[in-house]
């Protein structure tokens, strides 16, 4: 519209130009979906190497095809990666937790995603804090405490956390271990007074640093079996004291025996607690999935299982790989899979069932596997490469990352 004229004379008025430029976007963005040993649920996670597979989703498997497919992925040439952990909870009496429950110091913790992961999560509560910090949000050095989580497992992380609370304050411990924490979350109150335990130091032994002590001594010239000796003395017993699923428990107990007597009553808590450390950190990788566990009633709306890729922006390759490592998803899986892609403009990579050993098997059979959508494209035989979680034995293993990665 021209704009209005105040006063006579010459105008120049700019017209915005009909031309649109055309912005590119990527076109090999593969997302996985499937079972994991740890990692955020029903949750879409981007990521851009096998090495963060490894960090937030545990690696390989041996009782899930996922994580083999993520890694032929990165081996032929993928990219970009988008991977959503589902979860099947054994809802029996009987069953096994879900996520691993940690109480230290009273401090009532679980890990902060399912699986059996968590058992190897330890903590450490001290009071080595600062005074200047309890005063900027008007509280006494008693209301703070510091916590240090450590996952013992290969390649486990440390994460400390300084001067949290659990008064209404910014460091509060739930609102700093949900924003900043991969391993814990705090749940509800603490159910013993922080300050009630004395502040002893139950550092966790450094097993990577006993381990290159020993390798360094091993490599000494001329050998020195004394200090070899001593060295695998320290990491045998390092190791034993971190194999142990009830150390933290232990822990509380010796340090409330060394306590002041003023908190003797502590000790009857801690023997309890010691007692039940196992059935507490009993946790349950989750049962195989199901074709619902993927598609089941309300997913859609709740943005869950395959559905949980609506939370991402952009994907064009899906990928399903069988729920177990030598098995075969449903076919009525394959066809809600595809009419999503369609939905979606992405494509399906779909992997032949295990029992198509021939080219005539897989010409009689590829028709009757669910759909015939033009967004799904089928990869046949199965690849056979070593699996090195079974002494590299030869095993078959199904295409859909490998494929994804040549595209």
């Amino acid at each position: 519209m021209p704009s209005t004229l105040t006063y006579p004379g010459v105008y120049i008025e700019e017209i915005p130009s009909g031309v649109r430029t055309i912005i590119g976007v990527a076109t090999s963005i593969t997302a996985f979906i499937g079972r994991a040993l740890r990692g955020p649920t029903d949750d879409p996670v981007t990521i851009n190497g096998f090495g963060d597979f490894e960090r937030i989703f545990g690696g390989l498997w041996g009782e899930s095809s996922l994580g083999y497919a993520v890694r032929d992925f990165y081996r032929n040439g993928g990219g970009q990666a988008i991977i959503v952990r589902l979860f099947h909870t054994d809802d029996t009496p009987e069953a096994k937790q879900a996520k691993t429950s940690i109480t230290v110091a009273g401090l009532n913790l679980e890990a902060a995603s399912s699986g059996a992961w968590g058992e190897n999560l330890r903590v450490r509560v001290d009071t080595n804090v600062s005074e200047d910090v309890a005063n900027s949000m008007n509280l006494t050095k008693a209301d703070l405490f510091n916590l240090t989580i450590q996952d013992v497992s290969p390649n486990g992380r440390i994460e400390q956390f300084r001067n949290l609370t659990v008064e209404d304050k910014t460091r509060r411990i739930d609102k700093v271990l949900l924003a900043e924490s991969s391993l814990v979350r705090w749940q509800g109150a603490a159910s013993e007074p922080i300050e009630q335990w004395p502040n002893v130091d139950l550092s966790l032994p450094d097993i990577p640093e006993l381990e290159k002590k020993l390798a360094d001594v091993k490599k000494a010239d001329p050998p020195n079996a004394e200090a070899i000796k001593t060295a695998e003395a320290e990491l045998n017993t390092a190791n034993a004291k971190l194999a142990d699923g009830v150390t933290q428990a232990e822990q509380k107990l010796a340090a409330a025996k060394k306590a002041d007597p003023r908190v003797a009553e502590a000790i009857t808590t801690a023997e309890t607690a010691l007692q039940t450390a196992k059935a507490d950190r009993d946790t349950s990788n989750g049962l195989p999935l199901t074709a619902a566990d993927f598609t089941g009633s309300g997913k859609e709306d709740a943005k869950q299982g395959l559905y949980a890729l609506r939370k991402a922006d952009l994907f064009n390759i899906l990928c399903i790989p069988p729920h177990t490592l030598n098995g075969n998803i449903e076919f009525d899986l394959i066809a809600s899979a595809a009419a999503y892609c369609e939905h979606r403009r992405a494509m399906l990579l779909v992997d032949p069932p295990s029992e198509w050993k021939d080219k005539d098997k897989a010409k009689a059979g590829v028709a009757d596997l669910g759909t015939n959508s033009k967004n799904a494209a089928l990869f046949f035989p199965r690849l056979r490469q070593p699996n090195p979680l079974r002494d590299n034995q030869i095993e078959d293993f199904a295409p859909c990352g490998a494929v994804a990665g040549v595209f």
